[in-house]
């Protein structure tokens, strides 16, 4: 289940607000009769809240290209270093024209891929936005 389904789920919602009560009641009221600097007991709050969180909902591993960066783009781009790799070795005029010629090949699938994706991306939102 997605994050965002999780967050939408009652039951997932409840089970993550009564986490967060019990480690916020044990939290602000374990009074070990030591005074505690502010900062210290916000990190101790903030610690609760992140770590009930992680365990009910999780955490989403999403970096900036990770939507259309796929197994493809990234099959294309090591290929394209390998030929980086052997054109340093000795440059020549035929190994730069490879080497060239897999750029240009990788820019334009991935740059295909991503509007692709962002089009599909669109295309849900617009269809949400009609159904409201």
């Amino acid at each position: 289940m997605g994050l965002e389904k999780k967050l939408k789920d009652p039951n997932c919602m409840r089970q993550y607000r009564d986490s967060l009560k019990e480690s916020q009641h044990f939290v602000l009221y374990n009074d070990n009769d030591e005074e505690e600097s502010v900062g210290l007991e916000w990190n101790k709050i903030k610690q609760s809240i992140t770590q009930s969180a992680t365990d009910n909902i999780g955490i989403e591993k999403q970096g900036r290209n990770a939507d259309w960066f796929g197994n493809d783009c990234l099959r294309f781009v090591e290929k394209k270093n390998e030929a980086r790799k052997i054109k340093l070795q000795h440059e020549t005029r035929s190994k730069c024209e490879i080497y060239n010629n897999y750029r240009r090949e990788v820019n334009t699938k991935c740059r295909k891929k991503k509007r692709e994706i962002i089009n599909e991306q669109l295309q849900t939102i617009q269809e949400v936005n009609s159904q409201n």
